[in-house]
């Protein structure tokens, strides 16, 4: 696997918390971790979730194995959730009672006034705090009924369903959906 590519699959979440658990993949049968090193953690932070690690944390084996925490505490809730069960919320609040996070009123550059949000970074749980609350805010704030699992019987991916309709199936219909399609066609196929 390389380590600084991002395929279709690394978005298809359509929220920041959902792309974080969809960082293990079912290919071939076999769970893998697209977080398997700091530097694959680093890269996936700044390019999906936007986030800039210091470079002082770079060779921190602890940033990778906090986030790989925060990714199962999320993945966790999110089945609680789904499941209607009552959620252990106390391991999240760990993660957000350390996060150290300001505004600031800026000019962007049309010279328009902006509020932008800015967090510390001196510890892994901080440069992790966009992760954790975009998780709290997933849990609590956002339509659950539209946080959906792939519909494919060997994927192992979530969604937020943004389509009109809401009656998205597939984590990608290039990928699900279309798996979907071929089974259905081979089944009717061997009927005939």
């Amino acid at each position: 696997m390389k380590t600084n590519t991002l395929d279709d699959l690394a978005l298809v979440g359509d929220n920041d918390a959902l792309n974080m658990i969809n960082t293990v993949v079912k290919i071939d049968g076999n769970l893998i971790d697209r977080w398997s090193s700091t530097e694959q953690l680093i890269y996936w932070l700044n390019k999906v979730a936007g986030i800039i690690v210091p470079d002082d944390l770079h060779s921190s084996s602890a940033l990778l194995e906090k986030a790989k925490e925060l990714r199962e505490i999320t993945r966790v809730l999110i089945q609680q959730k789904k499941e209607g069960h009552s959620l252990d919320i106390e391991p999240l609040n760990a993660f957000l009672h350390k996060a150290s996070r300001w505004l600031n009123l800026e000019y962007d550059a049309n010279q328009s006034l902006i509020v932008t949000h800015h967090y510390a970074k001196h510890s892994p749980e901080q440069v992790l705090a966009p992760l954790a609350e975009a998780t709290a805010k997933l849990i609590a704030q956002e339509d659950f009924s539209l946080v959906k699992h792939c519909e494919h019987k060997d994927c192992v991916l979530w969604f937020y369903d943004k389509t009109k309709a809401h009656k998205r199936r597939w984590c990608s219909m290039k990928v699900c959906g279309n798996r979907h399609k071929v089974m259905k066609f081979r089944k009717k196929q061997a009927t005939l």
